[in-house]
């Protein structure tokens, strides 16, 4: 079983994928696609995604393709603020699946052992995350959120 399935629950929700504002249903939070399996070479944002008033968030990182010695950060922020959260976490420079999560508290023992980064931080009420590039290299990855009410 996963973290997010841990957390969030098995089989909660169905995929939405954000073109616009995106919108969870609260106690029953939908798993929502940030960004889509793809190539890119360049930092990717995020439309503005609102929070109904989940408490946390975990995001799961699949990277599939690394250019080199390019590296990618996750970066989060307040909706029409311009300073980001970065830096909260290590860059990444493999392939693999990244596991972040955002909450209010510290993670229990046995689900920090498939957790890539956690942070305490509460999830704004608007928020947009960011995926920079160090390089103009083809990375191919996906993004996805679990949100956790």
């Amino acid at each position: 079983m996963s973290v997010a399935q841990k957390i969030v629950g098995i089989g909660v929700g169905g995929t939405v994928p954000v073109t616009g504002t995106v919108t969870a249903t609260l106690f029953n939070p939908a798993t929502f696609n940030i960004f889509a399996a793809g190539v890119r070479n360049a930092t990717i944002t995020s439309a503005t995604i609102t929070n109904p008033g989940y408490t946390g968030l975990i995001l799961k990182l699949g990277v599939t393709a690394v250019p080199g010695v390019d590296t990618i950060r996750l970066d989060i922020r307040v909706a029409g603020n311009a300073i980001f959260y970065h830096g909260l976490f290590g860059t990444v420079v493999a392939n693999g699946t990244y596991v972040y999560v955002f909450g209010p508290g510290v993670l229990p023992a046995d689900y920090s052992a498939s957790v890539t980064g956690s942070k305490v931080l509460r999830i704004p009420s608007e928020y947009v995350v960011r995926l920079t590039h160090s390089g103009a290299g083809n990375f191919t990855y996906s993004l996805d959120a679990y949100p956790i009410p």
